[in-house]
């Protein structure tokens, strides 16, 4: 069965130009903005993402979006945008963190078509594991006692000490964390040390995430050890680059608990 995408927003053109190329793959099906349809169509069509195409009038679009946003997020719909850098940042400024990505409307469409192809994939499976981790969750409410769980091992590798420190509190209940400064150092540590997971800045001085990226796969052991970008909402530009390296996800920041501990438990158990 095709996965299924709604579509919708005030940029005709972009949204003529996704039909063209997703409808092999996807079942399409388009909304107005309307919150009384928008809400029907969720609920009949059951999408597995939502795709919002930014018009390139700023002054109301963040507004649009954040009303859309809502009752998206009320439906448990992963919410994809493509639009402007004056959206965006309008948007950004509004405090609105849950958009599940943001693709920058001048990246070429081939590359378009790609991000959300990849993401619709990476939805679905991370939906499929959230309903399977909440019936698991469901069954074990009978279990009073637990066997206690070896903690996973993650490596962050980040120049700023503050995201560090922040990623460490986030997961520091369930996993042991690992930190290195620069792609030299991490890579260093990464020689002679396992680890389950990366977490990798993708702007760094001296050596970038990319770089460090593919030094990592080249490390005996490390050529399957996923790898999550941290990138910024201000480097919208790098994320098409990154897709291209094929990592097992990214992560906008700043970032959110509920995100990177989601983000982390679920490729972990994939894993296993």
């Amino acid at each position: 069965m095709k996965k299924r995408v709604l579509i919708a927003g005030l940029n005709e053109e972009l949204i003529d130009e996704l039909f063209k190329n997703l409808i092999r793959k996807y079942d399409l099906m388009t909304t107005s903005l309307r919150s009384e349809d928008l809400k029907s169509h969720l609920s009949i069509f059951n999408p597995d993402a939502f795709v919002y195409c930014v018009s390139y009038e700023s002054s109301r679009e963040a507004d649009r979006i954040g009303n859309t946003l809502s009752i998206v997020k009320e439906n448990s719909v992963p919410f994809i945008a493509i639009g402007n850098d004056s959206v965006f940042n309008a948007f950004s400024k509004k405090g609105e963190t849950s958009v599940d990505l943001f693709i920058d409307i001048s990246t070429p469409i081939d590359e378009i078509v790609d991000a959300i192809e990849m993401n619709v994939e990476r939805f679905f499976v991370l939906r499929a594991k959230e309903n399977e981790r909440q019936n698991e969750n469901a069954s074990n409410q009978e279990q009073e006692v637990l066997a206690p769980k070896q903690k996973g091992h993650i490596t962050v590798i980040d120049d700023d000490p503050k995201m560090i420190k922040i990623i460490k509190e986030y997961l520091k209940d369930d996993y042991e964390v690992a930190a290195a400064v620069n792609g030299r150092v991490a890579l260093r540590f990464l020689e002679n040390k396992a680890t389950d997971l990366i977490l990798l800045d993708y702007m760094m001085p001296e050596m970038d995430g990319p770089e460090v990226f593919e030094k990592i796969r080249k490390l005996p052991g490390h050529g399957s050890t996923p790898i999550v970008f941290l990138t910024g909402m201000s480097e919208k530009d790098k994320i098409a680059k990154a897709i291209g390296l094929k990592p097992q996800g990214y992560l906008l920041k700043p970032v959110e608990r509920e995100r990177v501990v989601n983000t982390v438990n679920d490729i972990l158990k994939n894993k296993r």
